[in-house]
């Protein structure tokens, strides 16, 4: 009876070890993916930055600012057309992006 009570604390004791090397490991292994999802998804976030000439410069900002006089003076459509312009010449432009969702 000794020695089934002894082999039931072995086998106990052994299962008890297999599931503190097994939560180990995945506590670390949990992290470094962790890391390389984030380092993957920030490459692939990062935008193009463009460079526009001087002429695209001052065609964008006077897009933007008769967009910008459009809809202060409650002429949406007129507002969206001329952001819609400056979104051609700058496809990245946030400042336009936002003010279209306010508009939205």
């Amino acid at each position: 009876m000794r020695a089934s009570q002894n082999k039931q604390r072995m086998n106990a004791g052994s299962k008890y070890i297999l599931a503190l090397l097994f939560w180990g490991m995945l506590l670390i292994a949990l992290p470094l993916k962790a890391k390389k999802l984030r380092s993957s998804t920030k490459k692939e976030k990062t935008q193009k930055v463009i460079k526009l000439t001087e002429q695209q410069k001052l065609e964008f900002d006077f897009a933007f600012s008769e967009a910008t006089k459009a809809v202060l003076l409650g002429e949406l459509e007129k507002g969206l057309a001329f952001y819609a312009s400056c979104l051609k010449i700058d496809p990245s432009s946030a400042v336009v992006r936002y003010e279209l969702a306010n508009i939205y």
